[in-house]
């Protein structure tokens, strides 16, 4: 991706198979130009491994900003339901956001969802619920999953699965991630005898930082 932008662009990480791509002073007419060149690059370059190659594919998501989208949110939420638009279309690796309604209503839900999430993790309403783990042989609890959860301020809990997907896409998993390690940490000091295991995302267990954090 890098060699086929300009240095005065931005490429980065935002999933665990997903990358942004800021391409400053470019008309909206010409983002199909430069998604398709990104497309056959990725296409042309295929993975090499010691069982064979392994062939990309591709499926892109475009917005102009600041004409559609004005925070970085939206920006980031509009380009997402752009490309997954671009992945159910056989034979369409880019789609360009066009603000249909359907799109507007995929992109605010998204936008609302990362804003319930961020004022839960502010408001310590980012909880766990523990899982047991049993040896399968004596039955014996070994230790407990920490699964994420969200309580809404009405009590409502919400498994991760409903907003996990969102956060990791608009590249703020590893906030979530950081308080989930803390929170581990706090937890074990209240229950010194405890043995917990947590989920992280492949992004957050292959950032340096967050390690130091752990060993720290």
């Amino acid at each position: 991706i890098e060699r086929n932008i300009r240095a005065s662009d931005i490429v980065g990480r935002v999933g665990v198979d997903g990358f942004g791509v800021v391409i400053s002073n470019c008309p909206e007419e010409q983002l199909t130009t430069v998604a398709n060149k990104l497309i056959a690059a990725c296409h042309d370059a295929p993975v090499v491994t010691a069982c064979g190659p392994i062939h990309l594919k591709v499926s892109v998501g475009g917005v102009g900003f600041p004409e559609v989208g004005q925070t970085a949110h939206d920006v980031m939420t509009q380009a997402e339901v752009a490309r997954r638009d671009a992945r159910q279309r056989r034979g369409i690796p880019f789609v360009h956001y066009q603000s249909s309604e359907e799109q507007r209503r995929d992109s605010r839900e998204h936008v609302e969802i990362a804003e319930q999430v961020m004022r839960a993790l502010k408001s310590n309403r980012l909880v766990f619920a523990y899982q047991p783990i049993v040896e399968a042989r004596s039955f014996v609890v070994k230790h407990h999953e920490c699964l994420l959860r969200m309580v809404e301020r009405d009590g409502t809990v919400i498994p991760a699965a409903k907003f996990m997907p969102v956060i990791e896409t608009l590249g703020l998993v590893r906030e979530v991630d950081r308080y989930v390690l803390e929170t581990a940490v706090h937890e074990l000091t209240e229950h010194a005898d405890a043995s917990y295991a947590i989920n992280v995302s492949a992004l957050t267990a292959n950032d340096r930082s967050w390690l130091r954090l752990l060993f720290a």
